[in-house]
């Protein structure tokens, strides 16, 4: 009676909420717990500190499925492999080791001093730098990298190198602004100079294949790869296949694609020449192919481009908790009413990204819909993102986004029962249900290139049947290009 009467009825749902969370905790093995841990790192982390959410409403989770539980979301995760997609490397840096830097180039002499860093909260162009040469040197290299890439842009987690003498103090920097790209800054005849080159690699071809018995992660880790290829693959037909609703048990892939080692050590992957996913008995391939205006893009087997208006989903792997539907309990009112959209149950934090180009018409509070973005495409297409946790840097009213752009975070707030994603479309000013809109695509092979597009699609198909030797493989090969 005492202990009831000092805790109250507060302190004694902390303590069985305390309590089933230990239960939970101990059903998951400690390799999950770290696998788990280090793949939400890797996908969620971001420039900004993620706040709490500001709705209650989270805790009422138990009892609703507006967008699940928390931990139903985390069991998913941990037993599906269930996570986002993360941005483009030009837009999020993904961390190399230390280790990545080979032999110095330029032979570095016996008395240089060789210095491999990772630029660390706090750190500048100028901190790093003024060690080795004086502010008017600085000044000088300021101005050599302002065409190329400004130095004062470096970011936290992106690895460097610097090689000095005595003599001659800075004789070389190596900056990587991403996994493809280094700043490098050179000593030359007394004048630093300053280019933006490709890091070099040594490339190797493999086929990456799987069958599909729980989860395209788990499949993907039995084949010793990392998530990266599963996340872009989903890119790759994320205008033609729903990664959240249309997996099933079965489904099969294969992935041909470029490997990148330096010094013998496998870095990171390069690009995917092509894939083959069977999804539900039906065949879907993607090839690689470069286009008149720049950049590589995805083709089917016709030569119609994979890249569609309006992709299928916001979310890359999670789950639906509520499908569209015109009658629906109401998990909070009780009532029944439409439910105009789509319901993606997923963690906090987890990133939201744009089904199309076009422009933010609203980025702020929603009443019942809570944080929520809208965004304008062509066609009189609307979309509607609501019960965010936060907006991604910089979108706000009037900003300009393109397909697959990072623009904000599921959360649960304004009335929700749960962390989830409700995500609606409106076309010429009507719901729609977002699984049936109709979505053309850009623009197929011209006719002056199917005949390369064809010997293309040979030679990816050739490797996928082992017809042609990976290890004869180098960039540039056909109509691929070269870094």
């Amino acid at each position: 009676m005492v202990f009831g009467t000092t805790l109250g009825r507060r302190g004694l749902r902390v303590l069985l909420l305390c309590g089933a969370l230990c239960l939970l905790l101990s059903a998951v093995t400690v390799t999950q717990a770290a696998s788990v841990g280090e793949m939400w790192n890797a996908v969620f982390q971001s420039d900004e500190a993620q706040p709490a959410d500001a709705s209650d409403s989270a805790m009422a989770s138990a009892e609703e499925d507006e967008g699940g539980a928390v931990d139903n979301a985390v069991e998913d995760a941990v037993e599906e492999g269930s996570v986002p997609s993360v941005p483009d490397e030009s837009e999020e840096y993904i961390q190399e080791e230390l280790e990545m830097f080979p032999t110095p180039e330029g032979g570095a002499q016996s008395s240089d001093v060789v210095i491999d860093g990772i630029v660390r909260r706090g750190d500048t162009a100028e901190s790093i730098l003024l060690p080795h040469v004086s502010r008017n040197v600085f000044a000088e290299i300021l101005a050599a990298t302002k065409k190329v890439y400004k130095i004062d842009r470096i970011r936290e987690n992106h690895v460097y190198q610097i090689i000095a003498s005595e003599k001659e103090g800075l004789k070389s920097f190596e900056y990587h602004i991403d996994r493809s790209n280094r700043l490098m800054i050179r000593l030359k005849d007394g004048k630093y100079v300053a280019s933006r080159e490709p890091i070099p690699y040594d490339y190797k071809l493999a086929v990456v294949e799987g069958n599909i018995t729980s989860s395209l992660f788990l499949s993907l880790m039995n084949s010793g790869e990392g998530d990266e290829l599963g996340i872009r693959m989903a890119k790759i037909f994320g205008s033609e296949i729903n990664f959240i609703r249309d997996i099933r048990e079965g489904d099969s892939y294969a992935i041909v694609v470029e490997k990148r080692y330096r010094d013998g050590v496998f870095r990171n992957y390069g690009r995917i020449l092509g894939v083959r996913f069977k999804n539900n008995g039906k065949v879907y391939e993607g090839i690689l192919f470069p286009q008149p205006a720049g950049g590589d893009h995805y083709f089917n087997a016709k030569g119609q481009s994979l890249h569609k208006t309006i992709l299928k989903s916001p979310l890359s792997f999670t789950r639906v908790t509520s499908g569209y539907t015109l009658k629906r309990r109401h998990p909070v009112y009780r009532d029944v009413r439409p439910h105009q959209g789509i319901d993606y149950g997923a963690p906090v934090g987890t990133p939201v990204k744009a089904v199309g180009d076009g422009t933010v018409t609203k980025a702020g509070w929603g009443n019942g819909f809570g944080n929520m973005v809208v965004i304008k495409h062509s066609g009189g297409l609307e979309s509607m993102y609501s019960h965010l946790s936060r907006f991604a840097k910089g979108i706000k009213k009037g900003k300009k986004v393109r397909q697959g752009q990072l623009i904000a975070y599921v959360g649960s707030t304004g009335i929700s029962t749960g962390p989830h994603l409700d995500f609606r479309i409106k076309q010429n000013g009507k719901y729609v249900n977002p699984t049936k809109v109709a979505s053309p695509r850009h623009d197929p092979i011209s006719r002056k290139n199917r005949a390369a597009f064809k010997e293309q699609r040979e030679f990816v198909i050739s490797i996928m049947e082992g017809r042609f030797k990976p290890d004869e493989y180098k960039p540039g090969m056909l109509h691929i290009g070269q870094y």
